[in-house]
Parts: structure tokens; sequence; C-alpha cells
């Protein structure tokens, strides 16, 4: 949707909604964000734009069948192997402030200013072995599963891959935009530097525990099963800091040609 405010100033929103489904048993997807900008100073020597995008997604995750005989195993397409309250859910948002002048025709001044956030919060249950027998603490087949046993005789064990993470990220981009010609050849030289750059990562794992064994050939979907106790596991995080310059032309040599050259340093 767009939207005029005065002659030189409007606002756009975007936006999306899906739910689907699949041909995989308990698979269902409902994801949703909107765009929203405005701007001010359009056709004017400066433009200044503000947007943003936030969305989530409330997705199943899926980590497919397990192998035997060296080969994925002979269920079912729609098999599932996994608890049906499981789900990976993800939350971006993305804010961006930009001020363009223009000069003139041939020389523009840029800059912009971007803050992202996104959390991934995932309780993911997966296959994690073939047994021979329907206790947590039967023979586990391995190296392709190989066996002379059917489908009907096997079991599979199923482990968590949860985790929350979260990312930041700030930046500052500063770029003076120069077209000229020597001769016969085109010019447009970009040149910028990013005096502020942050980005900040975390990955706090966890381990569910006594999760169920299933049959191989009808696994029963279950929800949260009576006796799954979690554990904290491994503690991840980092972070940078970057400035940078750069400097890149393009070259337009007649109608059908063009050479891109260019240079960036980096400090992080």
């Amino acid at each position: 949707m767009n939207h005029k405010l005065t002659d030189t100033s409007a606002i756009r929103l975007n936006a999306l909604s899906q739910s689907l489904g699949s041909s995989r048993d308990e698979m269902r997807n409902k994801d949703y964000g909107i765009a929203p900008e405005v701007r001010f100073g359009i056709g004017t020597p400066t433009e200044v734009t503000i947007s943003a995008l936030i969305q989530h997604n409330y997705d199943m995750p899926d980590y497919g069948v397990q192998a035997l005989y060296g080969r994925p195993s002979p269920v079912s397409k729609n098999t599932f192997y996994g608890l049906t309250s499981d789900r990976t859910i993800q939350d971006v948002q993305i804010f961006t402030a930009a001020v363009k002048h223009k000069f003139s025709d041939t020389l523009t001044l840029t800059n912009q200013t971007q803050f992202s956030h996104s959390r991934t919060d995932a309780r993911e249950t997966a296959p994690q072995a073939v047994l021979t027998g329907p206790l947590a603490t039967s023979p586990a087949l391995i190296n392709g599963n190989y066996t002379a046993l059917s489908p009907s005789q096997l079991f599979i064990k199923l482990q968590s891959h949860d985790r929350v993470i979260e990312n930041h990220s700030i930046y500052n981009d500063t770029a003076l935009e120069y077209k000229f010609d020597t001769g016969p050849v085109k010019h447009d030289v970009i040149a910028g530097i990013e005096l502020l750059g942050h980005d900040s990562y975390s990955n706090q794992a966890y381990t569910r525990n006594n999760l169920p064994v299933v049959t191989m050939l009808n696994p029963q979907y279950l929800s949260s099963p009576a006796g799954v106790t979690t554990t904290v596991g491994n503690y991840a995080d980092s972070g940078s800091n970057e400035i940078a310059a750069y400097v890149n032309d393009t070259v337009s040599l007649g109608q059908h040609w063009k050479l891109i050259g260019g240079v960036r340093w980096d400090r992080f």
C-alpha cells in the first residue's frame, strides 16, 4: 500500500502472512510480517527515508527420516519423527534511517544507519539412532544402519536440538557517489566509510532428557511425554567491532561493456 502525505512525502506499507501445510505429517508453518517505510523530501535535493522490517515465524522443524541399509529408510514419505509440540520461533526487527543529499546530477552524498535484532527460540526433536529394541538402552545400529532385521523390528531413538540464539547489530555508513567522464569512458565512483559497526551473538543450548523411543514404521505422534526433563547446555557468545573504508568504480565502455573495480579495508 502506498499513500501520499504531501507533494514531497509518502508512506509505504508492505505486509505478509502465510499459513502452510505439507505432505509431511505434523508440518505447519505460520509466518507474518510488516515493512513500513516513510520518505520525506521526494524530488528535492535532500531525501530522508525511515523504514523497518518486523517479522515473526512460527515453524515446525523437520529433520526427515533415518538412513537404513545406507539409504533413506523404506517408510512412508510423510512419516514424522518428532514431537507435536516442537517449534522454531524466529523474530526479526530491522530499523533503518537514511539521508540522501544530491549536490548535483553528478555528486550525491548518502548516510545510512541500521539496527537489527533477531531471536531464535528452537525446541526441535530429531532421530538420533536406529535401535534393535524398544528401550533407550537397546543396541544401536551404526555406519549406515546395515542390518538383517526388517523395518518392522526396528525403533528410533529421539534426541533434542534446543537452543535460544540472539543476534544484535548496528552500523553507520557514509558514501559519496561521483559520476564523470574521461573522454568516451564513463565513471561511476562510490567512496565510503563505516565509522560504526558492531555485532553481537549468543547461543544458549538446552538438552531434553528421557525422550521416547518410537517404532520406525508407525511412530506414535506425541506432544510432551511424561518424565522428560530439560538441562542447560553450553553457552556461547561473541562480539565484534568494525571500521571500514572503500572505493568502487564502475567504468562503462560504450553501450555493451562495463568494468568494475574496487578496494576495501576493514579492521575488526
